[in-house]
């Protein structure tokens, strides 16, 4: 067997740990803006889980009002990393500049990825009572600063709230309007 044949694999386990990791710390930065209670038992697990890597980084950098910018700047080191990681993998070389802004593009499109599925799930939940779910009530914190939005813009109508389609548009529209451009540019600098 050749090296080739090891390339598959190897790439898809540098994409599914940092993918994995990245959305434990996108997470985190959702639970700070949106002001989660981190007495609920999943905050507490991506806590856990993030805090080694930022702890030091929060000492340096500490969050400025709702945004946490260790979080940012450890998310943006991770995927500039696995970028990195995956070109010379490919036997690509490496340029600081493009790596950056191609980097910046992956997170931009994880981070909205994730607000996406996250106010699909919390319209689906919305039909059903389930009780208290941690998971559930998580979900619920990171989309109502989006959701008091869109609903302020889009009151219910007929007892029927729309606003989840509003954001899902906006995301969607935010995606397709901010990331292109930013992958073009990291394409062009190479």
């Amino acid at each position: 067997m050749n090296a080739s044949y090891w390339l598959n694999p190897l790439i898809f386990t540098v994409q599914t740990l940092t993918g994995l990791y990245t959305f434990a710390l996108i997470l985190r930065l959702l639970m700070h803006w949106a002001a989660a209670d981190y007495y609920n038992p999943i905050c507490q697990w991506v806590v856990r889980i993030t805090q080694p890597p930022l702890k030091p980084l929060k000492r340096i950098l500490p969050a400025v009002g709702r945004i946490d910018t260790a979080t940012i700047v450890l998310i943006w080191l991770i995927q500039m990393a696995a970028t990195a990681s995956l070109v010379l993998l490919q036997g690509g070389g490496v340029s600081l500049l493009p790596l950056s802004i191609w980097a910046l593009a992956d997170i931009l499109s994880a981070v909205l990825d994730v607000l996406f599925f996250a106010v699909m799930a919390r319209a689906m939940l919305s039909w059903m009572n389930m009780g208290y779910n941690p998971a559930v009530s998580l979900l619920y914190t990171i989309t109502a600063p989006m959701m008091r939005f869109a609903q302020s813009l889009l009151p219910a109508t007929g007892g029927i709230d729309l606003s989840p389609l509003l954001l899902l548009f906006a995301i969607h529209m935010c995606k397709l309007l901010a990331v292109p451009p930013l992958q073009h540019l990291a394409s062009g600098l190479n």
